[in-house]
């Protein structure tokens, strides 16, 4: 299978601008560029820029898949809108981490590293549709999200977390795009359909017991959804 590579970029807060965008031109000639995004593919060599400096300075939201296996999110938000202390608990190596960016702190999701070969070419454009609404919901203090994290925890092999932060969970399971976000981290779909079962329904001020969680969702798990 021969090398491939997609990389998108999108800017909702506001349009980039000519010079913003002259910029970009500066960093690839060959991509796509717009007031409102970047998209680029490669067969071969490699994007002249590192994607955490691309969001920094320019998107609000970004993608990278490579057919060897690698999923990448990032999201930008200003900083107040967000939980430094639930970040922190949910920060694992190769799955999630986030840096600051003056007033914004940009979250990096990211498939660990494995040994699936993806057939990408011609499947990538439809994954910024998916999954940008993710933005939409942390803005809107929708942090359901992070559940995911810790279904990749478990399903990459891992550590486990001794308790899970509280997260709003005032309606049931999860919602479209957080389930094309399992989807995007590779997780089977039977492993997100018992995690919706056994999230909690009602907001509750205790943290969530990460070995109680676990044994409620094995629980759903049939040997037809492993």
């Amino acid at each position: 299978m021969s090398e491939y590579q997609y990389y998108e970029f999108h800017n909702v807060s506001a349009d980039l601008t000519a010079a913003q965008q002259l910029h970009l031109r500066e960093i690839s000639s060959r991509a796509s560029i717009s007031s409102s995004g970047f998209i680029n593919e490669y067969h071969y060599g490699d994007l002249h820029a590192k994607p955490l400096d691309l969001m920094a300075d320019f998107f609000d939201v970004g993608l990278y898949l490579a057919n060897w296996g690698s999923a990448e999110l990032y999201i930008k938000l200003p900083c107040p809108l967000l939980d430094e202390q639930l970040l922190q608990a949910f920060q694992m190596d190769y799955i999630f981490a986030y840096s600051r960016s003056d007033d914004n702190l940009i979250l990096h999701f990211s498939v660990p590293e494995n040994d699936d070969y993806f057939d990408l070419e011609g499947e990538c454009g439809v994954w910024m549709e998916k999954l940008q609404e993710l933005r939409a919901e942390l803005y809107r203090g929708d942090y359901r999200c992070f559940y995911i994290i810790w279904l990749c925890a478990l399903y990459y092999g891992y550590k486990e977390f001794d308790k899970l932060p509280l997260l709003n969970n005032s309606l049931k399971g999860l919602s479209t795009t957080q389930k094309a976000f399992a989807e995007f981290l590779n997780i089977e779909p039977g492993w997100v359909t018992a995690l919706t079962e056994v999230l909690p329904v009602q907001v509750n001020k205790q943290p969530v017991d990460d070995n109680e969680l676990k044994k409620r969702w094995l629980a759903q798990l049939t040997e037809e959804k492993v």
